[in-house]
């Protein structure tokens, strides 16, 4: 068995959406482009179906990729950073995901596996001594996958959670001087993929190249659109545990609730 015509053209579809996201980031110069278009050629090796574990048969329905670090780098800090001496702050983005077609612009989970990883990274100086420390903080969105046989978890476990924390802070290997870290809470998080994770990044971290972005049309149709294919089927399942309700009762601004929502979806 091998992958089906119409498999084959969904993955290029895809492709082709993260190749031309890249070439728009690359005219805007904001980031390190290149592991997006590794990324739309794992989509175009058919040769290549992932898993989510190695021992699973292969299904020539499943699709994605794994993006490795997509960094990008700070001309200054952030407001409210501390220590107010950090230096050489860089950003990484990583996205790995599995996904079947057959679920893509469909109102059901658009994933069957999801790791998110922000990590920003830097040095410090000690104004005393003179010694250089390495700074690292770390954010992590997965899908928690639930196994035949798991037991309930003990604490809230939402399928798609962001955590502070994750893999890059792992105890063994950090001095967090008087910092506490803790897994919870597992705050309940939409899901995202690239090209809603790199606006993500834009929108939290690089403001001013976020809003530019915001301007190019190619950028925005980008990402309304997989605002449409990600998020539309993950809040309409949401909502839908208070219908019916009608639309003209609602008073609410959805921008003012979630800013990245772009009009016209």
């Amino acid at each position: 068995m091998a992958i089906n015509n119409r498999a084959r053209a969904f993955r290029l579809s895809r492709a082709s959406e993260l190749e031309q996201f890249g070439r728009v980031l690359n005219k805007a110069g904001i980031c390190d482009t290149s592991k997006i278009f590794e990324a739309a050629n794992q989509i175009k090796n058919f040769d290549y179906v992932p898993k989510i574990e190695l021992s699973d048969p292969i299904n020539y329905d499943f699709w994605g990729y794994d993006t490795g670090d997509i960094n990008f780098y700070f001309e200054q800090l952030p407001r409210h950073t501390h220590p107010e001496n950090a230096t050489n702050l860089c950003l990484s983005l990583s996205v790995r995901l599995i996904a079947d077609y057959q679920e893509f612009k469909v109102v059901c989970d658009p994933y069957r596996y999801l790791e998110f990883n922000i990590v920003i990274s830097g040095n410090y100086v000690n104004g005393n001594t003179g010694k250089s420390s390495e700074l690292i903080t770390s954010y992590h969105l997965d899908r928690h996958i639930f196994k035949d046989g798991d037991n309930t978890p003990e604490d809230c476990h939402p399928i798609y959670h962001l955590q502070f924390g994750g893999r890059k802070l792992e105890k063994k290997f950090r001095d967090f001087g008087n910092s506490l870290i803790l897994d919870a809470p597992r705050v309940v998080h939409y899901p995202m993929d690239i090209i809603l994770g790199v606006d993500f990044v834009l929108s939290n971290f690089f403001s001013t190249s976020w809003r530019k972005l915001r301007q190019d049309g190619e950028y925005v149709n980008l990402v309304r659109d997989y605002q449409s294919y990600i998020w539309k089927p993950y809040a309409h399942t949401k909502a839908s545990h208070w219908k019916p309700f009608a639309q003209q009762d609602i008073f609410w601004n959805p921008a003012a609730i979630w800013p990245q929502l772009l009009t016209g979806i």
